[in-house]
């Protein structure tokens, strides 16, 4: 596990490919931009590392439902506002993590999540990083749904657990199987 700030002047997108500074183009809010430039920056760095390759070189796949991949190993990457996370791992793994925020519309997220309509907002975070997490994870994306995503995709022997990030975020991480154990996360300094 990785952990990052996405406002490290060190993110700076000399990693990237054309097609990820094209993308950054398109954006319309230039923090927006940054940060999801130093997203995938710390991807490739991370990754590249990992797989012994020049990260400028790496080619991603994408899943049916978006979820990039590189032969000869499995990862995730979730950020939310500064915070970035990257779990790597030898199976299928799904991270999220989530900065607090005032909700908009927390019964309709509640709902969604087939969790009580009073549950509260940290609550309702912490849950929709378990959820994410293991959507992540699957590669299925939300294609079944997310109402209680946590027990349907248990029973199917995924696991997911809540990580310590020491920010002020929430995050969590899944995979298959019960053999696991979260390594970090290692805070990314650049």
């Amino acid at each position: 596990m990785w952990v990052a700030s996405l406002d490290s002047s060190g993110l700076d997108g000399a990693a990237c490919s054309d097609g990820e500074h094209d993308r950054v183009a398109r954006f319309a809010d230039p923090l927006a931009a940054a940060r999801w430039r130093a997203a995938r920056h710390l991807l490739r760095l991370v990754i590249g590392e990992r797989v012994g390759r020049d990260p400028r070189r790496l080619v991603f796949a994408e899943g049916p439902h978006g979820k990039p991949s590189v032969d000869g190993v499995e990862f995730s990457l979730a950020h939310s506002a500064e915070v970035a996370v990257i779990a790597v791992a030898g199976r299928a793994v799904g991270v999220d993590v989530e900065v607090p925020r005032r909700l908009h519309r927390p019964t309709g997220i509640a709902r969604r999540l087939g969790v009580a309509e009073d549950t509260g907002p940290e609550d309702l975070l912490r849950l929709w990083t378990r959820t994410e997490a293991l959507v992540k994870a699957t590669g299925d994306g939300a294609s079944a749904g997310l109402a209680r995503v946590e027990v349907r995709l248990g029973h199917a022997g995924w696991t997911v657990r809540d990580l310590d990030l020491d920010l002020d975020a929430v995050g969590a991480v899944a995979a298959r199987g019960t053999d696991w154990t979260v390594s970090g996360p290692r805070r990314w300094r650049g």
